[in-house]
């Protein structure tokens, strides 16, 4: 009865240190599982670098070269905290090293179109001789002005030297309207050159790149660059953004550069991996937002039409539409 009532008692305790095991066991994974979700939450540096990457392409299609320059700089020392992260996360050195040389291209790029520029001294000089000219010259006009509206007596003795015929009334209105006879012409060729813009900034407006040359395309083109290494970047991480979606964005801007550069093959090779990859995350789109993934994929039919007529013209009017539907999608993945 002794010996039962031991092994009993044995019994119970190794049920007790087994049940201890098992709890804990399961609070360790719980633990390491929160710890893990928080490691692997993307860095603010990987947002700030998608943020300057916009921010540079932007101002590469507008051929602000100085900014471009400047925000390029900054994406550098992004970079440079962003590194240990995505090495901590084992990352490839293959894939740092294509972003490193996609970087420098571009760096160098903007500093090449940079020193072409004329300099900011050159042009501060320049307006301050304007300026001492235009300040030198306002003494005889004005002398003129304060003849012209000087009493009714001033005005009929030059009436009379001009037309003894002309009344006092006629005279004065003629020499206010000869007077003024420059900054009319000059308030005309204003609203000229004005009007002349407006076409300008209609296409600007539809597409950034439409006017480009070549050359300048060329910039635009390694900036577009940077932005196929934020979708390798974020697979490192669980973000709540797809990292697909960066890519997506990736294939949508380059259609649109590989047709004005009249490179119709890459172009169409695009708009292929494009609607693979828009067919592989379809579902998870709808599960966000129904009617924005059919505005989506509407967008997308729309580019690949217009593409196999080789329109570029209208290739990057769709692909400014795509885009921001793109960064309307990132955002409700973000906030839901």
């Amino acid at each position: 009865m002794f010996f039962l009532k031991k092994r009993l008692r044995i019994h119970i305790i190794i049920i007790c240190i087994l049940c201890f095991i098992i709890v804990g066991c399961s609070g360790g994974k719980e633990e390491t599982k929160s710890k893990g979700n928080q490691e692997t939450k993307p860095p603010n540096t990987l947002d700030e670098l998608q943020i300057k990457i916009d921010e540079v392409i932007q101002n590469t299609m507008k051929k602000d070269w100085t900014n471009s320059l400047t925000q390029t700089n900054e994406i550098q020392k992004i970079w440079n905290e962003l590194y240990p992260e995505l090495q901590g996360k084992g990352i490839a050195q293959e894939n740092v090293d294509d972003f490193v040389g996609d970087l420098n291209t571009l760096s160098d790029s903007l500093i090449e179109q940079t020193l072409k520029m004329p300099k900011k001294e050159k042009k501060e000089g320049t307006s301050q001789e304007d300026s001492k000219q235009q300040q030198a010259s306002p003494s005889g006009t004005g002398g003129q002005q304060q003849g012209g509206g000087q009493g009714q007596e001033g005005g009929q003795g030059e009436s009379q030297q001009v037309n003894g015929a002309l009344s006092e009334n006629q005279t004065g209105g003629q020499g206010d309207q000869v007077g003024g006879h420059g900054d009319q012409a000059g308030n005309e060729e204003q609203q000229n050159e004005e009007i002349n813009q407006d076409p300008k900034k209609a296409l600007e407006e539809v597409d950034p790149t439409v006017e480009l040359k070549q050359e300048e395309l060329k910039i635009v083109r390694n900036a577009v660059e940077l932005q196929k290494h934020i979708n390798k970047f974020a697979s490192l991480f669980s973000g709540k953004t797809p990292p697909d979606i960066y890519q997506l964005k990736y294939l949508i801007y380059d259609i649109n550069i590989s047709s004005k550069e009249g490179n119709w093959e890459k172009a169409n090779t695009s708009m292929k991996n494009t609607q693979n990859l828009w067919s592989s995350m379809e579902s998870q789109v709808e599960e966000k937002d129904k009617k924005l993934k059919l505005q989506l994929k509407q967008s997308i039919n729309e580019i690949e039409d217009v593409l196999k007529e080789n329109k570029n013209y209208i290739v990057g009017m769709k692909v400014k539409s795509t885009l921001e539907l793109i960064e309307k999608l990132k955002t409700t993945f973000e906030e839901k």
